[in-house]
């Protein structure tokens, strides 16, 4: 899970992941570089590229005056593991999906499949 401390939507990420048990990894962007590697697998998980995991109103991307329209792929990768406050948060894969922000019905995908049916039931009552 990508994170930054100071996300409201992370913290319930975690929260959510926590209350239902589910292991996670977590690292936080505000204080981590990413490797190339992980910059790519996270474009790789991505169904619309750029518009899915970059953040266009965040800090960052104001402060670096970035035009996206004029970056090449791998000028859009180096930026983001030079300044991984670029991307949406939180960002949680594990392996097989990625959930980008925190979505009350969405994250119910990272629970196996009883465990999800229970997990409705639970919530609509």
């Amino acid at each position: 899970m990508y994170t930054s401390t100071s996300c409201t939507s992370c913290r319930n990420a975690k929260k959510w992941m926590q209350q239902y048990q589910i292991p996670f990894m977590e690292i936080d962007v505000s204080k981590t570089r990413l490797s190339m590697e992980e910059v790519i697998r996270l474009f790789q998980f991505t169904e619309n590229g750029v518009e899915d995991i970059v953040s266009g109103h965040s800090k960052s991307f104001k402060e670096l005056h970035l035009d996206m329209d004029e970056l090449t792929t791998n000028t859009l990768f180096t930026m983001v593991a030079s300044h991984p406050t670029l991307l949406k948060r939180p960002i949680m894969m594990d392996g097989q999906q990625m959930q980008v922000g925190y979505h009350q019905e969405e994250i119910r995908s990272f629970l196996p499949r009883a465990e999800r049916m229970h997990a409705r039931e639970v919530i609509s009552v």
